[in-house]
């Protein structure tokens, strides 16, 4: 019987962030041009419950105020999935605050288009951990990513941290 062996892709604490300067490789895009984007500072101070630790990615809507309206997204580095055997995942801790219209939406970018494995628009728990299959997402594409997305407008905030991107081996 052979040994099944977990391969890191890549792992995001966001802890070489700083206030709205992503990580090196990933991408804070202010889709509506209005300066609303992720932060790294926690501009607002909300609670941060363990295992989500300070830094963490906030989009902080309630900070920002109204400004007409929020589209951002936070984009990973490039992996290339094409030289992956087994199953990709994608895990990660967030909570999500929702209400007045705010929705969040985890996608992977399959080398053409953005696929969603995640959205909602309820609060989650606090902090919530999700583990996502994203194999069929990523295509097999060797310019795959993953992005997390915000809209919303004076909106509460969405909270992301540890993000981790691994595959597990095909059973032998």
């Amino acid at each position: 019987m052979g040994t099944l062996n977990a391969q890191l892709i890549f792992s995001e604490d966001f802890s070489t962030g700083v206030g709205q300067t992503p990580p090196a490789g990933w991408s804070s895009i202010d889709l509506a041009g209005n300066g609303g984007v992720w932060d790294f500072s926690n501009p607002g101070f909300k609670t941060l419950n363990a295992p989500i630790t300070d830094p963490a990615a906030i989009l902080d809507s309630d900070f920002n105020g109204s400004i007409g309206g929020e589209d951002a997204t936070l984009e990973s580095p490039a992996f290339d999935a094409s030289v992956i055997t087994g199953n990709i995942y994608l895990a990660f801790d967030h909570y999500f605050q929702g209400g007045f219209g705010a929705a969040y939406e985890v996608e992977v970018f399959d080398g053409t288009v953005w696929n969603s494995v995640l959205s909602g628009t309820t609060s989650t728990a606090n902090p919530f951990a999700e583990n996502i299959d994203i194999t069929a997402a990523a295509g097999g594409s060797a310019v795959a990513q993953v992005r997390f997305h915000w809209t919303g407008d004076y909106a509460w905030y969405w909270i992301v941290d540890n993000v981790k991107v691994f595959t597990l081996p095909v059973s032998p």
